[in-house]
């Protein structure tokens, strides 16, 4: 019931206030076939006096992959068509960025592709920079391309939807974006995707570590959602960021103190 609960609230973006409320309806309601409640909570008693998440993995980074890129390329298209005149794509651009999601699409672990730099100088230029309300797609399409061998093209990308994060939400008390909770939410988790996939490649991690840039702006965004007081989601996906960041700083230390 606690699992059934979790992933119908989390799937749905529902109020935190539902999650107990499934959780007693499935233990009144669900016929039990042997399955032992009591038993099942101790379980989970006992799995949080562990001295880290069971299933965290220990030898490489955490990264978020599944992903609809034609879905996203059909909001891009249909988000463009409201932008302002120094924001719009042109048909140009719409063609790059349309071959941009294509390799993405049919890239796998068997075969290598390439990202194109012009791909990377829209994003940077014009994607990057759209308004608050239209930039969720931007940043959920920056999340796949990081775990792309070539991802450090758009290491510009990735600076300006942080910072436009911060400025918005981290920096300030006071939120004027005017986005819903569920808006906020939604763009707070790919945001913390988007973070979490940095660390999938080396030439992105080696932007990451000489840049004086993205620490603060990363450790900012993970305090402020590790320790959010009520949403389980939001404090998992920072802890998943958080973990990378680790393992990664790790790795490095290991490689100096070896040379």
């Amino acid at each position: 019931p606690v699992d059934v609960a979790d992933k119908v609230v989390d799937t749905n973006l529902l109020p935190e206030a539902y999650r107990g409320q499934i959780r007693d309806f499935i233990r009144q309601h669900q016929i039990s076939k042997g399955f032992d409640y009591a038993r099942d909570e101790e379980r989970r008693r006992n799995a949080k006096k562990l001295p880290c998440f069971a299933s965290f993995p220990q030898d490489n980074a955490m990264l978020y992959e599944k992903a609809n890129i034609s879905g996203m390329m059909s909001k891009i298209l249909e988000f463009n068509q409201e932008m302002t005149k120094d924001l719009v794509m042109s048909v140009k651009d719409t063609n790059d960025i349309q071959e941009l999601t294509n390799t993405l699409m049919k890239t796998s672990y068997y075969h290598a592709t390439k990202l194109s730099k012009q791909a990377a100088n829209i994003m940077s230029q014009k994607l990057s920079k759209w308004p608050i309300a239209k930039l969720f797609v931007v940043v959920d399409l920056l999340r796949v391309v990081m775990t792309h061998p070539y991802a450090h093209l758009f290491a510009d990308s990735v600076t300006c939807v942080i910072e436009t994060y911060v400025s918005m939400f981290v920096a300030t008390s006071k939120d004027d974006s005017g986005l819903s909770t569920k808006q906020k939410r939604i763009l707070t988790i790919l945001t913390l995707r988007l973070l979490s996939n940095m660390f999938a490649t080396v030439d992105m991690c080696k932007s990451i570590l000489s840049s004086t840039t993205f620490h603060p702006a990363i450790l900012n965004i993970l305090s402020h959602n590790l320790r959010h007081s009520t949403d389980k989601t939001l404090r998992q996906t920072a802890g998943t960021c958080l973990l990378n960041f680790v393992y990664v700083l790790c790795v490095c230390v290991c490689m100096f103190v070896c040379s």
